[in-house]
């Protein structure tokens, strides 16, 4: 099954929904989807407006909602599990609350929990879940192509983790601290839940320090595939970043769950027949602002020196006192509860586990994440390395 790149510049409403048309058009349409009920499953990290690239936009929500009622599906239910607040206080800032009511579909709050068994996890074998997810016949995932500051990319296979419920999540990322074995369970997630469709809003992107507080950036394009790590893939490709260089899709290609090599993904749409490492060669977008991340030698290792080196050389968060409003949503979503709350927040590094939830979820991006001081001698050092080897 190929990847569909299509074309799409603006919000406007037709213009939306018309490239999300060819989108589906490109891999077969929505017949193939089980009917029943379909559960759209958007990204509603935190409350905030469409055009801050931050949750996925109304106008994709629209424009996937009408061909779905176009093709005679009347069972539609959108949902998901925010960072923090509720599915319905985040929908009604980021605008899609007003597509639900417009368009006569159900919001859903994942409020219902099940421990669910994943018979096929590597990393875990059983999750807390919402119930709507589980029983839903189809579920179309609606990503948001972001840059993420622990895992480097968030996609269509993050996209999913808003499936377990309010503060699981944070208990996940206290058990599993390094992003290598996080990753693991996003895809043991991807792998129970198995989306019909992966769809991805790309026509306004963001760089930098995502998931929240990074800049929109005006891409213009829609993915979509059954196979969420091909649209990962593809979207990693687009924004120059390889594919391989982020977990879910390194480790989900080993495990045989989706196809993440370019040169074997095929491309359909608007970019013309072909694999994606040669169609995407005349789009790629090269100075896209990456994630901050940990020293590359961090990357390149694996396993106990993978973590070892995550500890001493990853990014680790310092509060901005300039910005900070002690309003205490840090505090608040902290998994090892090491930030405390005075007239500012307050960050005890000794326990903090590098998660980065306090600068993924702080309002008033106040949280800024620096290298610490071996990070940054090695950084200094492989400059004056790079330098004397071109001399």
């Amino acid at each position: 099954m190929p990847v569909a790149v299509v074309r799409c510049e603006s919000y406007e409403r037709e213009e939306v929904f018309a490239a999300v048309g060819r989108a589906l058009e490109a891999i077969g349409g929505l017949g193939r989807l089980p009917k029943g009920t379909v559960l759209i499953k958007p990204n509603l990290l935190t409350p905030s407006k469409p055009e801050s690239a931050v949750c996925t936009h109304p106008e994709v929500v629209r424009a996937v909602v009408r061909h779905l009622k176009r093709a005679g599906f009347t069972d539609i239910l959108v949902g998901d599990s925010p960072g923090f607040g509720s599915a319905r206080g985040v929908a009604r800032t980021a605008g899609i609350l007003d597509v639900c009511r417009e368009e006569g579909v159900r919001l859903v709050e994942f409020d219902t929990v099940v421990e669910a068994t994943l018979p096929r996890g590597r990393e875990v074998r059983r999750l807390p879940m919402a119930r709507v997810a589980l029983e839903a016949d189809c579920i179309i995932n609606l990503a948001k192509l972001k840059t993420h500051s622990l895992t480097g990319f968030t996609g269509g296979v993050k996209n999913l983790f808003g499936c377990v419920p309010g503060r699981n999540k944070a208990t996940l990322h206290l058990r599993l601290r390094h992003p290598r074995h996080l990753s693991a369970m996003f895809l043991d997630l991807y792998d129970l839940l198995r989306p019909s469709l992966t769809l991805m809003d790309g026509v306004v992107a963001m760089e930098g320090p995502g998931p929240r507080n990074g800049s929109p950036r005006p891409l213009g394009f829609i993915l979509a595939s059954p196979d969420a790590l091909a649209v990962d893939s593809v979207a990693c490709g687009i924004i120059g970043l390889d594919p391989f260089r982020v977990w879910t899709n390194q480790l989900g290609a080993a495990r045989g769950l989706g196809t993440v090599d370019l040169r074997e993904i095929e491309v359909a749409g608007d970019l013309g027949p072909g694999t994606a490492a040669e169609r995407l060669k005349e789009v790629t977008v090269h100075d896209f602002r990456q994630a901050p991340s940990p020293s590359a030698l961090s990357r390149n290792l694996v396993g106990f020196a993978s973590e070892l080196f995550h500890r001493h050389l990853a990014l680790r968060p310092e509060i901005r006192d300039d910005r900070c409003k002690a309003c205490g949503v840090c505090a608040d979503h902290c998994p090892p509860e090491a930030i405390t709350m005075g007239e500012l927040a307050s960050i005890d590094h000794g326990r903090c586990v590098l998660c980065y939830c306090c600068q993924e979820l702080c309002p008033y991006d106040a949280v800024e994440l620096e290298a610490p001081p071996l990070a940054r001698l090695l950084s200094r050092r492989g400059r004056v390395d790079r330098r004397a080897n071109q001399n």
